[in-house]
C-alpha cells in the first residue's frame, strides 16, 4: 500500500530521500517556488516524487503536474498508474482536475490511458516581420496583476496560476530572460533565440494588431524572423500554421465539456 506525504519545496529539498530522487531523475533547479512536492512511500521506501504547482479555471481548482519521477524499478505502466491513483485520490476532494505539458508519445498515451481525455493545443507560425508597419508597444511596463488580468480579458477558458502567485510565476518569466509588450489591441511575450523571435504568447484583436506588436520587437531587437503561438481556433492567420499538442487535462469531476476549448501555457521558451 502506497503512502503520501504532501511537502513544500523547502521541506522537500531537505529530506535526503527527496533530494536523492529529484537530483537522479529530475532536476531540483527546475522545481517552482510555488511548488510542492508529493513524495509516495511503499513500506518505508520513497518510490516516486510528484512535483505539482496549483493552477484554476475561472473558480475551479488544479494541479499541475509539473514532473512524475519514479524509481527505475516501479516505472512500469502498472506501476506508475498505481502511483498516479494514490495520489489522485488524495487531491480529488480539493481538486477538480490535473493538467500535463505533452511531452513525448509514450508519455503522452500513458496519461490519455488514465482519464487526461481533453487535449490543448496552441497554433505555431513562422512569419518574416516585414519593416511596413508604424507600430510602438510599451516593454516590461506590465505588473504582475496587471498581467493576469491581461490575460484574462483575451482569453477564454484559461487554466493559469493563482492570483497570489503570479508575482512567483513572473518572477520566472523575467529569469527566463521574456520580453512582455502590450499595445493598445493586444500583448506578447517574447524570447530572441539567435536572429529569431519567439513568441510564446501573442494575443490581439485583429490582426493587424498582432502584425504591429511583431513590428514593435523588430524594432527593439533587430530580428527579421518570428515564430509564435497563438489559440489553436483563433480567428488571426487563418490557414496559417500547424496545431501542436500543448497539454493533458483530466477532470475529475464533470465540470468539463468535451466540446469546448481549454487555454493552457507557461509561456517559458522549453
Amino acid at each position: 500500500m502506497f503512502q503520501v506525504e504532501f511537502l513544500k519545496t523547502e521541506e522537500a529539498l531537505n529530506i535526503e530521500g527527496v533530494n536523492r530522487v529529484l537530483t537522479e531523475f529530475g532536476n531540483t533547479n527546475s522545481v517552482p517556488k510555488n511548488a510542492g512536492i508529493v513524495a509516495v512511500n511503499l513500506d518505508g521506501k520513497l518510490v516516486s516524487c510528484l512535483v505539482t504547482t496549483p493552477v484554476q479555471l475561472q473558480n475551479r481548482k488544479g494541479k499541475h503536474l509539473q514532473s512524475f519521477t519514479i524509481l527505475p524499478e516501479y516505472n512500469t505502466k502498472e506501476g506508475k498508474k498505481a502511483v498516479l491513483q494514490t495520489v489522485e485520490a488524495k487531491v480529488v476532494e480539493d481538486n477538480d482536475f490535473f493538467i500535463v505539458q505533452c511531452q513525448n508519445k509514450e508519455n503522452d498515451e500513458f496519461f490519455k490511458e488514465n482519464g487526461f481525455s481533453i487535449q490543448t493545443g496552441l497554433r505555431r507560425i513562422q512569419k518574416e516581420i516585414k519593416p511596413n508597419l508604424v507600430a510602438y508597444a510599451e516593454q516590461d511596463t506590465v505588473t504582475a496583476s496587471a498581467f493576469q488580468e491581461l490575460r484574462e480579458s483575451y482569453i477564454k477558458n484559461l487554466v493559469h496560476p493563482y492570483k497570489e502567485n503570479y508575482p512567483s510565476f513572473f518572477t520566472e518569466l523575467y529569469e527566463n530572460n521574456a520580453t512582455i509588450l502590450k499595445a493598445d489591441d493586444g500583448y506578447g511575450v517574447y524570447y530572441k533565440d539567435s536572429e529569431k523571435l519567439i513568441f510564446t504568447e501573442l494575443f490581439a484583436k485583429t490582426q493587424k494588431g498582432a502584425m504591429k506588436i511583431l513590428q514593435a520587437a523588430r524594432n527593439i531587437t533587430g530580428c527579421f524572423e518570428a515564430e509564435f503561438y497563438i489559440e489553436a481556433r483563433s480567428e488571426l492567420f487563418l490557414g496559417e500554421g500547424v496545431i501542436v499538442p500543448y497539454a493533458l487535462i483530466k477532470p475529475l469531476n464533470n465540470y468539463f465539456s468535451q466540446s469546448e476549448e481549454y487555454y493552457f501555457n507557461t509561456l517559458l521558451n522549453k
